[in-house]
């Protein structure tokens, strides 16, 4: 009786496992407790594939092209991730005004542990497959490892090779897409990597709201997007009544894509110099910005 007790139970142990593995591929976040569902999980699954799969495309000259993997890097990133090699006249920030600020203290381990905690436990994995729920179950075990870790990028402000690895999947937009405007690329990085860039982002919230302007309402704590739509209706409004004379006003609507990606590294340097940021400091943001490496997950491959 002993022993098929024991082996019940480790029975129910694997339907555990087994109903959490479908879980977390399911990526349903409203379920948190409940009956086992692995069937459900399942259906999950299958229906995820089908909506995310991606056998075709069309070019931008009208064309289709059915060799995905082939193309895609070139249409949807090739003209956003490349240097446009500005001249340094055009990066000479010397004559504007900005904010000092100073954050780079030395790495506390305390920092390390919130930024992981603070992660959601079921987020996509990155390409070494581990997601922060078991960082966070096997802290005891794996602390000293990641806060070696994490002491030695502080430290050194090099990224270690491949951990910046990053995993490009395409999730669509609408029913049936068929150009690459169609997607929205979401990128699945290493859980160590996101500690590095939380740590980062955790020292700058408390200044973000000196060293950006005003007229930006979101991003920030504290501001809302809201504001923005109260500022535009004013803008608008003095527009239309204010006609007199020979002054004119117009209103220019600019939207561009992918602006962050846009953006020169060299600029990016020069803006955190000018703001009074050390080199150490600068070092850390420019080590998470510029060591990425890319592949891309089309149909699961």
């Amino acid at each position: 009786w002993g022993e098929w007790v024991s082996c019940k139970s480790d029975l129910n142990l694997a339907y555990r496992y087994e109903e959490r593995f479908w879980k977390q591929k399911a990526r349903i976040q409203w379920l948190r407790e409940g009956d086992h569902n692995s069937k459900f999980f399942h259906a999950q699954v299958k229906q995820r594939r089908v909506t995310n799969s991606l056998d075709s495309i069309l070019k931008p000259d009208g064309s289709l092209c059915l060799n995905v993997q082939d193309t895609l890097f070139e249409l949807l990133f090739h003209q956003i991730f490349k240097s446009s090699n500005p001249l340094d006249q055009f990066c000479n920030l010397q004559n504007f005004f900005m904010p000092m600020l100073s954050k780079e203290g030395l790495l506390i381990e305390k920092e390390t542990e919130t930024a992981l905690f603070d992660m959601s436990q079921d987020k996509s994995p990155g390409a070494d497959g581990f997601t922060a729920l078991f960082f966070q179950n096997a802290w005891p075990v794996i602390k000293y490892h990641v806060c070696l870790a994490v002491y030695n990028f502080f430290s050194c402000g090099k990224m270690p090779k491949g951990l910046n690895h990053t995993v490009i999947t395409l999730i669509p937009q609408k029913k049936n897409p068929t150009k690459v405007a169609d997607y929205r690329p979401i990128s699945l990085c290493s859980v160590v990597y996101k500690i590095f860039a939380k740590v980062i982002a955790n020292r700058l919230k408390p200044v973000l709201s000196s060293c950006i302007s005003v007229a930006q309402s979101t991003f920030v704590l504290g501001r809302q997007i809201l504001d923005n739509v109260i500022i535009s209706n004013e803008c608008i409004h003095y527009l239309n009544s204010e006609r007199k004379g020979k002054n004119f006003y117009m209103a220019l609507k600019l939207d561009m894509a992918k602006a962050y990606d846009r953006v020169e590294w060299s600029f990016i340097a020069r803006i955190c110099r000018q703001m009074g940021f050390c080199d150490v400091f600068v070092s850390w943001i420019l080590a998470c910005v510029c060591s990425t490496s890319y592949s891309f997950n089309v149909n699961g491959a």
